[in-house]
């Protein structure tokens, strides 16, 4: 009703002010610089439209003209980027197939003023593989043409020396950086490979903690290192410390033998068989480690424990070749031969080992049955030269 009411006023204002302009239209004076143009109404009007006219034609075709140089230029750039593609993808291709030398070509055709970091360093990986050992001259374009990526730059190369097993190159580049620098996920996965790879032990126990706190590396593999960490400063250092240590211990550092060992022998030096018989029990299960059964036997003899039951009960459950060796060598040392016999033969018959046939042979000699103890050494001979040819 607004509108109706709107448009209506302003139909009339028109019509009013035009037979008003009709009756006496009036003219019109320009005066410029002490000239005076002039000129009725109508023409001012109509030469007032036909130049606002031509002033927005010609803004019209301004505008048009730029966005086709705007067009022409983004299809420059375009051509230039499938172009840049085209040759990272071929590049890509000849390092799927170790072809580097023609990797590093089509890699380097893609660098140009506008240079690409991971053009860089893709041209970069290319040159350092082989044996063309080229990628310092990539490396250090990637350095002058992004500065503010110096760590990210840095990683990269420590990690190409490291996939070589050049570790101790790979911290020397690594120590350039500032410490704050060195606080970091990607950096503390390399120096931690590094000095694990190199066994350096001390420098890894601070970079473990780090490992956790970044979340570096898959668990199986820091627990892995922490482990052998542990193994290493249990069989070095004296009794007070080891008996420290074992009580730090993570459970699943408990669940490797190295780590096991030094103290279970510990435990058997001062008789306290009791101890080691329950821990050996406790962590066989993970590892069915030889070394920790043969001590298990051993210890069980000490304290008068028949642990041929317990074993046979293992064995129910897991069929493992050393839980069955140490079976076996459990009967014998209770002189129960033939049970040691029947067990020996089982896993011979599984696996031919030379220890296995010696010690059965062993048994043999001693019940003075001759015949078979020959045939079972010259069984383990035979087998020894094979393993020598």
């Amino acid at each position: 009703m607004k509108k109706i009411f709107f448009y209506l006023l302003v139909l009339l204002l028109s019509t009013w002010l035009g037979l008003h302009i009709s009756q006496d239209p009036g003219h019109v004076i320009i005066q410029y610089s002490g000239t005076n143009i002039e000129t009725t109404l109508w023409f001012a009007v109509i030469f007032f439209i036909i130049s606002l006219s031509i002033t927005l034609a010609t803004i019209k075709i301004i505008g048009s003209s730029c966005n086709k140089l705007s067009t022409i230029k983004k299809n420059i750039f375009s051509f230039s980027r499938k172009k840049k593609a085209k040759f990272t993808i071929t590049a890509l291709k000849y390092c799927m197939q170790e072809k580097w030398p023609y990797a590093i070509k089509f890699f380097s055709k893609t660098i140009t003023q506008r240079n690409s970091l991971f053009n860089i360093l893709a041209t970069a990986y290319a040159a350092s593989q082989g044996e063309l050992a080229e990628e310092k001259k990539y490396i250090q374009q990637a350095y002058t043409h992004y500065p503010k990526e110096t760590v990210f730059i840095t990683s990269f190369h420590a990690s190409l020396y490291l996939q070589k097993r050049q570790y101790n190159n790979a911290i020397i580049i690594i120590d350039r950086l500032a410490d704050n620098d060195k606080n970091n996920a990607e950096i503390t996965s390399i120096l931690s490979q590094c000095h694990y790879a190199m066994g350096n032990w001390e420098s890894l126990k601070d970079l473990l903690k780090k490992c956790y706190k970044y979340g570096v590396l898959d668990l199986r593999t820091r627990q892995q290192m922490e482990k052998d960490y542990y193994s290493h400063k249990m069989n070095n250092c004296n009794e007070k410390e080891l008996v420290n240590l074992w009580h730090a211990l993570p459970r699943y550092a408990r669940e490797n033998p190295n780590c096991l060992l030094p103290y279970l022998l510990l435990l058997k030096q001062k008789n306290n068989f009791t101890k080691a018989l329950k821990i050996i029990e406790q962590y066989i299960a993970y590892s069915w480690n030889i070394k920790l059964l043969d001590l298990y036997r051993e210890i069980a003899i000490k304290n008068n424990s028949n642990i041929v039951p317990t074993l046979t009960k293992w064995l129910e459950k897991h069929n493992n070749d050393n839980l069955l060796l140490s079976l076996a060598r459990a009967h014998k040392q209770r002189n129960e031969v033939q049970q040691a016999i029947k067990i020996y033969e089982t896993i011979i018959a599984k696996k031919a080992k030379p220890l296995v046939i010696i010690e059965l042979s062993d048994i043999y000699s001693k019940i003075n049955n001759h015949e078979q103890a020959n045939k079972w050494q010259k069984a383990a001979i035979k087998i020894l030269k094979e393993y020598d040819s």
